[in-house]
């Protein structure tokens, strides 16, 4: 490989990186606008219970729910009572 090709892949390294930056930082404005991080601070919700707590659509409140796990910001378990998931805020994240 060239130093030009080096150079390249670095540079689209450094964009991809920043761009999931970005995403994390958008979430985070979206979950704090919705109210979904004053919602589960009181402990942990399914995508449905939480819908119904802030007023939202549960389809779009999962999708943001699993971001946020995805990116290390809430953690999910297996839900007893519904049988799906419950999502909370990681233990890294309050630390």
């Amino acid at each position: 490989m060239s130093t030009s090709t080096l150079s390249s892949e670095a540079l689209v390294e450094r964009l991809f990186g920043s761009v999931l930056g970005m995403m994390d930082v958008y979430m985070a404005y979206v979950g704090d606008r919705l109210g979904f991080y004053r919602a589960l601070a009181a402990g942990a919700m399914t995508p449905a219970a939480l819908a119904v707590k802030t007023g939202t659509d549960a389809r779009y409140v999962r999708e943001w729910l699993e971001q946020q796990a995805v990116t290390g910001i809430l953690a999910g378990r297996q839900s007893r009572r519904s049988g799906g998931a419950a999502f909370h805020v990681a233990r890294a994240v309050c630390a």
